[in-house]
């Protein structure tokens, strides 16, 4: 295993101003199903694209991580994303899930992949629309060196720009870089 894509989902693949009126106790098929008659996940065919022909592996840090399972995340993802989403069920507790920071999620992700699974991780690569969520917490991810893709919260992966840095992160050598973040959405 060599990269690992820290997802985010509002503001990355729909819109972050979508109303969000999901059954998260619905088995993920009908999750699935709820979030594609509400619009939302609408960007999966780009994120698809964007990660074509790479062994990249999904990390889901959203707050969507707090209300549905590995599981319902994979089958929400879709079936072609659904084999790179990487299980946390069993190593981080409910409890965990829902009250740790998006950095403070990913490094114990990460950690204890790399520990309990023996996985050697090369490139982490985060994917968000909220610089904010990462400032108190940042050097948490320090040691991994992750290369932050900031999206416009209106336009997440459909944005050329952000498919193409994506892109290349995919097939870039493993060093650390950051692409500035986005132009503010116009009013």
């Amino acid at each position: 295993m060599s990269r690992i894509l820290c997802l985010d989902l509002d503001g990355v693949l729909h819109p972050a101003d979508c109303r969000v009126l999901l059954d998260f106790s619905a088995p993920g098929w009908q999750l699935a199903t709820q979030a594609r008659t509400q619009g939302l996940l609408r960007w999966l065919p780009e994120l698809e694209v964007a990660l074509a022909g790479s062994d990249a592996k999904i990390l889901v840090h959203s707050t969507w991580r707090r209300r549905a399972s590995d599981q319902a995340l994979r089958e929400l993802l879709g079936p072609e994303l659904a084999p790179r989403v990487i299980s946390t069920d069993r190593w981080i507790s409910p409890q965990e899930r829902e009250s740790l920071s998006h950095a403070a999620y990913i490094d114990l992700a990460l950690n204890t992949w790399q520990e309990v699974e023996g996985w050697k991780i090369e490139s982490v690569c985060v994917l968000d629309d909220r610089p904010s969520m990462f400032q108190e917490d940042a050097h948490l991810l320090a040691s991994w060196n992750p290369q932050f893709i900031w999206t416009n919260p209106a336009l997440g992966v459909s944005d050329a720009g952000t498919q193409d840095a994506l892109s290349q992160w995919t097939i870039a050598p493993v060093m650390g870089w950051q692409a500035a973040p986005p132009d503010e959405p116009q009013a």
